[in-house]
């Protein structure tokens, strides 16, 4: 087989898979983007803070209590879930208690891949971040969120605990125990880790409020939950509304909360056509590539006709190499 052929029929086949999940019309079900919880793992080596490089150290911190203040009312973490978690956790002393809430994080807030995939994608717009208290009521949530709920369990206990961002678009947690060594947990990975009491450098870019290392809840706010408030603004949406919307912009059908808002949101969206091709929108990617990028975001307006222009070019495509392939085939 030429190396030709090989590619137009890789390509078509390829083709063929996109026509069979629009035929489908939806991608079944939700649960398959919540990821079950890890076992908590106690790990030694590695990096804590992990920064890119063009960043320079702006300070260090030495005491998570003289880092800012230990309450439990900030409200990123303040709420009546996180009341009832914290009296779960078990344990005689710091470091026992640190392993239970994590684990019991892991276990009550499922991270969502949808979740985490819109708050990327949308980082402009940043309208989905839920605080603690949100993340543990819905249980669901991503890295930020399942921290915060982390860090107000703690707290709770009297364990200092704040956020830290090891690396670029990541937030975990560091807690002290009662003899001021220094943990790191991340309850996305299950990964608990002892630092010791060596001081936590912080790292930004010039001119960026962007921070690698330990982080307050007020900066990680700023980037984040507080943002979100323009959009609900707009569109006034509650946190169950929100995640619906993430859920029906990749159009699936079951939406985690069954909300009016997200339901309707998605019957525009099938209603105009634009699921016909974003359904698996993964191996999609590979065929259409950044035609999307030429319609409006369908939260800021439902284009059907651009939506409509889209899919003809893909069906054109696939056309296209239908007949490549039976032209290669015949010669």
């Amino acid at each position: 087989m030429s190396e030709e052929r090989r590619r137009a029929e890789e390509e078509l086949v390829r083709a063929v898979a996109k026509r069979v999940l629009e035929d489908i019309g939806f991608v079944e079900g939700f649960e398959g983007y919540l990821i079950d919880e890890a076992p908590v793992k106690t790990e030694t080596r590695g990096c804590v803070v992990c920064p890119p490089s063009g960043v320079k150290k702006i300070g260090e911190v030495i005491s998570l209590r003289d880092f800012e203040p230990q309450t439990t009312d900030h409200w990123l973490i303040s709420g009546e879930t996180l009341d009832r978690l914290a009296q779960l956790v078990k344990g005689d002393n710091a470091v026992e208690k640190m392993r239970s809430a994590l684990d019991l994080v892991m276990k009550k807030i499922k991270y969502d891949d949808i979740h985490a995939n819109a708050s990327r994608n949308w980082r402009r717009l940043a309208y989905t971040y839920l605080t603690g208290e949100e993340a543990a009521r819905l249980g669901r949530g991503i890295c930020g969120e399942l921290s915060l709920a982390l860090v107000g369990i703690l707290r709770r206990h009297g364990i200092p605990a704040s956020l830290v961002r090891p690396s670029f678009s990541h937030i975990a947690v560091v807690a002290e125990d009662e003899e001021g060594n220094k943990w790191f947990l991340d309850p996305t990975t299950g990964q608990m880790r002892i630092i010791g009491k060596e001081a936590l450098p912080r790292f930004a870019k010039p001119g960026s409020n962007y921070v690698y290392g330990p982080i307050t809840l007020d900066e990680f706010a700023k980037t984040t939950v507080l943002r979100r408030k323009e959009f609900q603004r707009r569109l006034r949406l509650t946190p169950e509304e929100a995640l619906d919307y993430e859920y029906a912009r990749h159009c699936f059908k079951d939406l985690p909360f069954g909300t009016e808002k997200g339901k309707k949101f998605l019957e525009e969206l099938v209603e105009s056509g634009y699921c016909r091709y974003l359904v698996g929108s993964r191996l999609l990617a590979e065929v259409i590539g950044s035609k999307l990028s030429g319609c409006p975001r369908p939260e800021e307006k439902i284009d059907r006709s651009c939506y409509g222009l889209k899919w003809s070019e893909v069906v054109r495509a696939w056309e296209e190499l239908r007949k490549r392939v039976e032209k290669l085939g015949a010669a």
